[in-house]
Parts: structure tokens; sequence; C-alpha cells
């Protein structure tokens, strides 16, 4: 099944009516689950997404899927008060090492990293 062609990923592509633009969304999600699983031998919990960013759409659209939690690519805390389906997350990039990791983690206790 072929991806949609947006300018941007979860973006709808032109000329792309409202209906085909949902229709479109929920074969993405449904698609990527299927090869995850497919892959691994287990369906996964939640994506992560495009570019690590997302929508209110993509969100809604989670739950029925089957998905719990999703990752975006922003560095942020993780408190209880934000949902899982758009929990923040630290990149590890080549370079890093253990001190240069823990600086770059957004914590709300300093204290807990020791």
């Amino acid at each position: 099944m072929p991806h949609r062609v947006a300018p941007e990923p979860l973006a709808r592509a032109g000329g792309e009516s409202a209906e085909q633009y949902f229709a479109g969304v929920q074969r993405e999600i449904a698609e990527r689950t299927r090869v995850i699983e497919q892959k691994t031998g287990r369906a996964p919990d939640g994506p992560r997404y495009p570019y690590g960013e997302t929508n209110g759409l993509a969100i809604e659209l989670l739950r029925p899927a089957g998905l719990r939690a999703a990752l975006t690519v922003v560095r942020e805390a993780n408190p209880s008060s934000r949902p899982p389906s758009a929990s923040g997350r630290s990149m590890i990039y080549g370079d890093y090492d253990l001190a240069k990791f823990e600086r770059n983690l957004v914590v709300s206790d300093r204290k807990a990293l020791r």
C-alpha cells in the first residue's frame, strides 16, 4: 500500500479531502503497526511519530488502533499530566557519553540523578 504524498508528515496532501486525510492517517497507523508486528512478532504499544511530529487527529486515532502511547522527538520532561500519546524523549547521539546525556535530561529534581 503506498504512503500518502503530503508536504509534511501527517499534513494534508494537496487536493486531499478531509475524509481522504482521515482515512489516510488511519491507514498509515495501521500499516506501520502491521509492519512492526510482522518484523518483530509483537504488536507495538505505540508509534514514534514521523519526524516526531503529531497532531490532534493522529493522537485521537491511536487508541482505537490499540496503541497506548507514542513518542515525539520533543526534548521535554514527561509529567503525569502529559498524555501518553504525546510523550517527549531525549535523543542519544553517537558522541554522547553518560555525563553529556545526564546534562541534557530534563528532570524535576536534579538530586534524582545522583
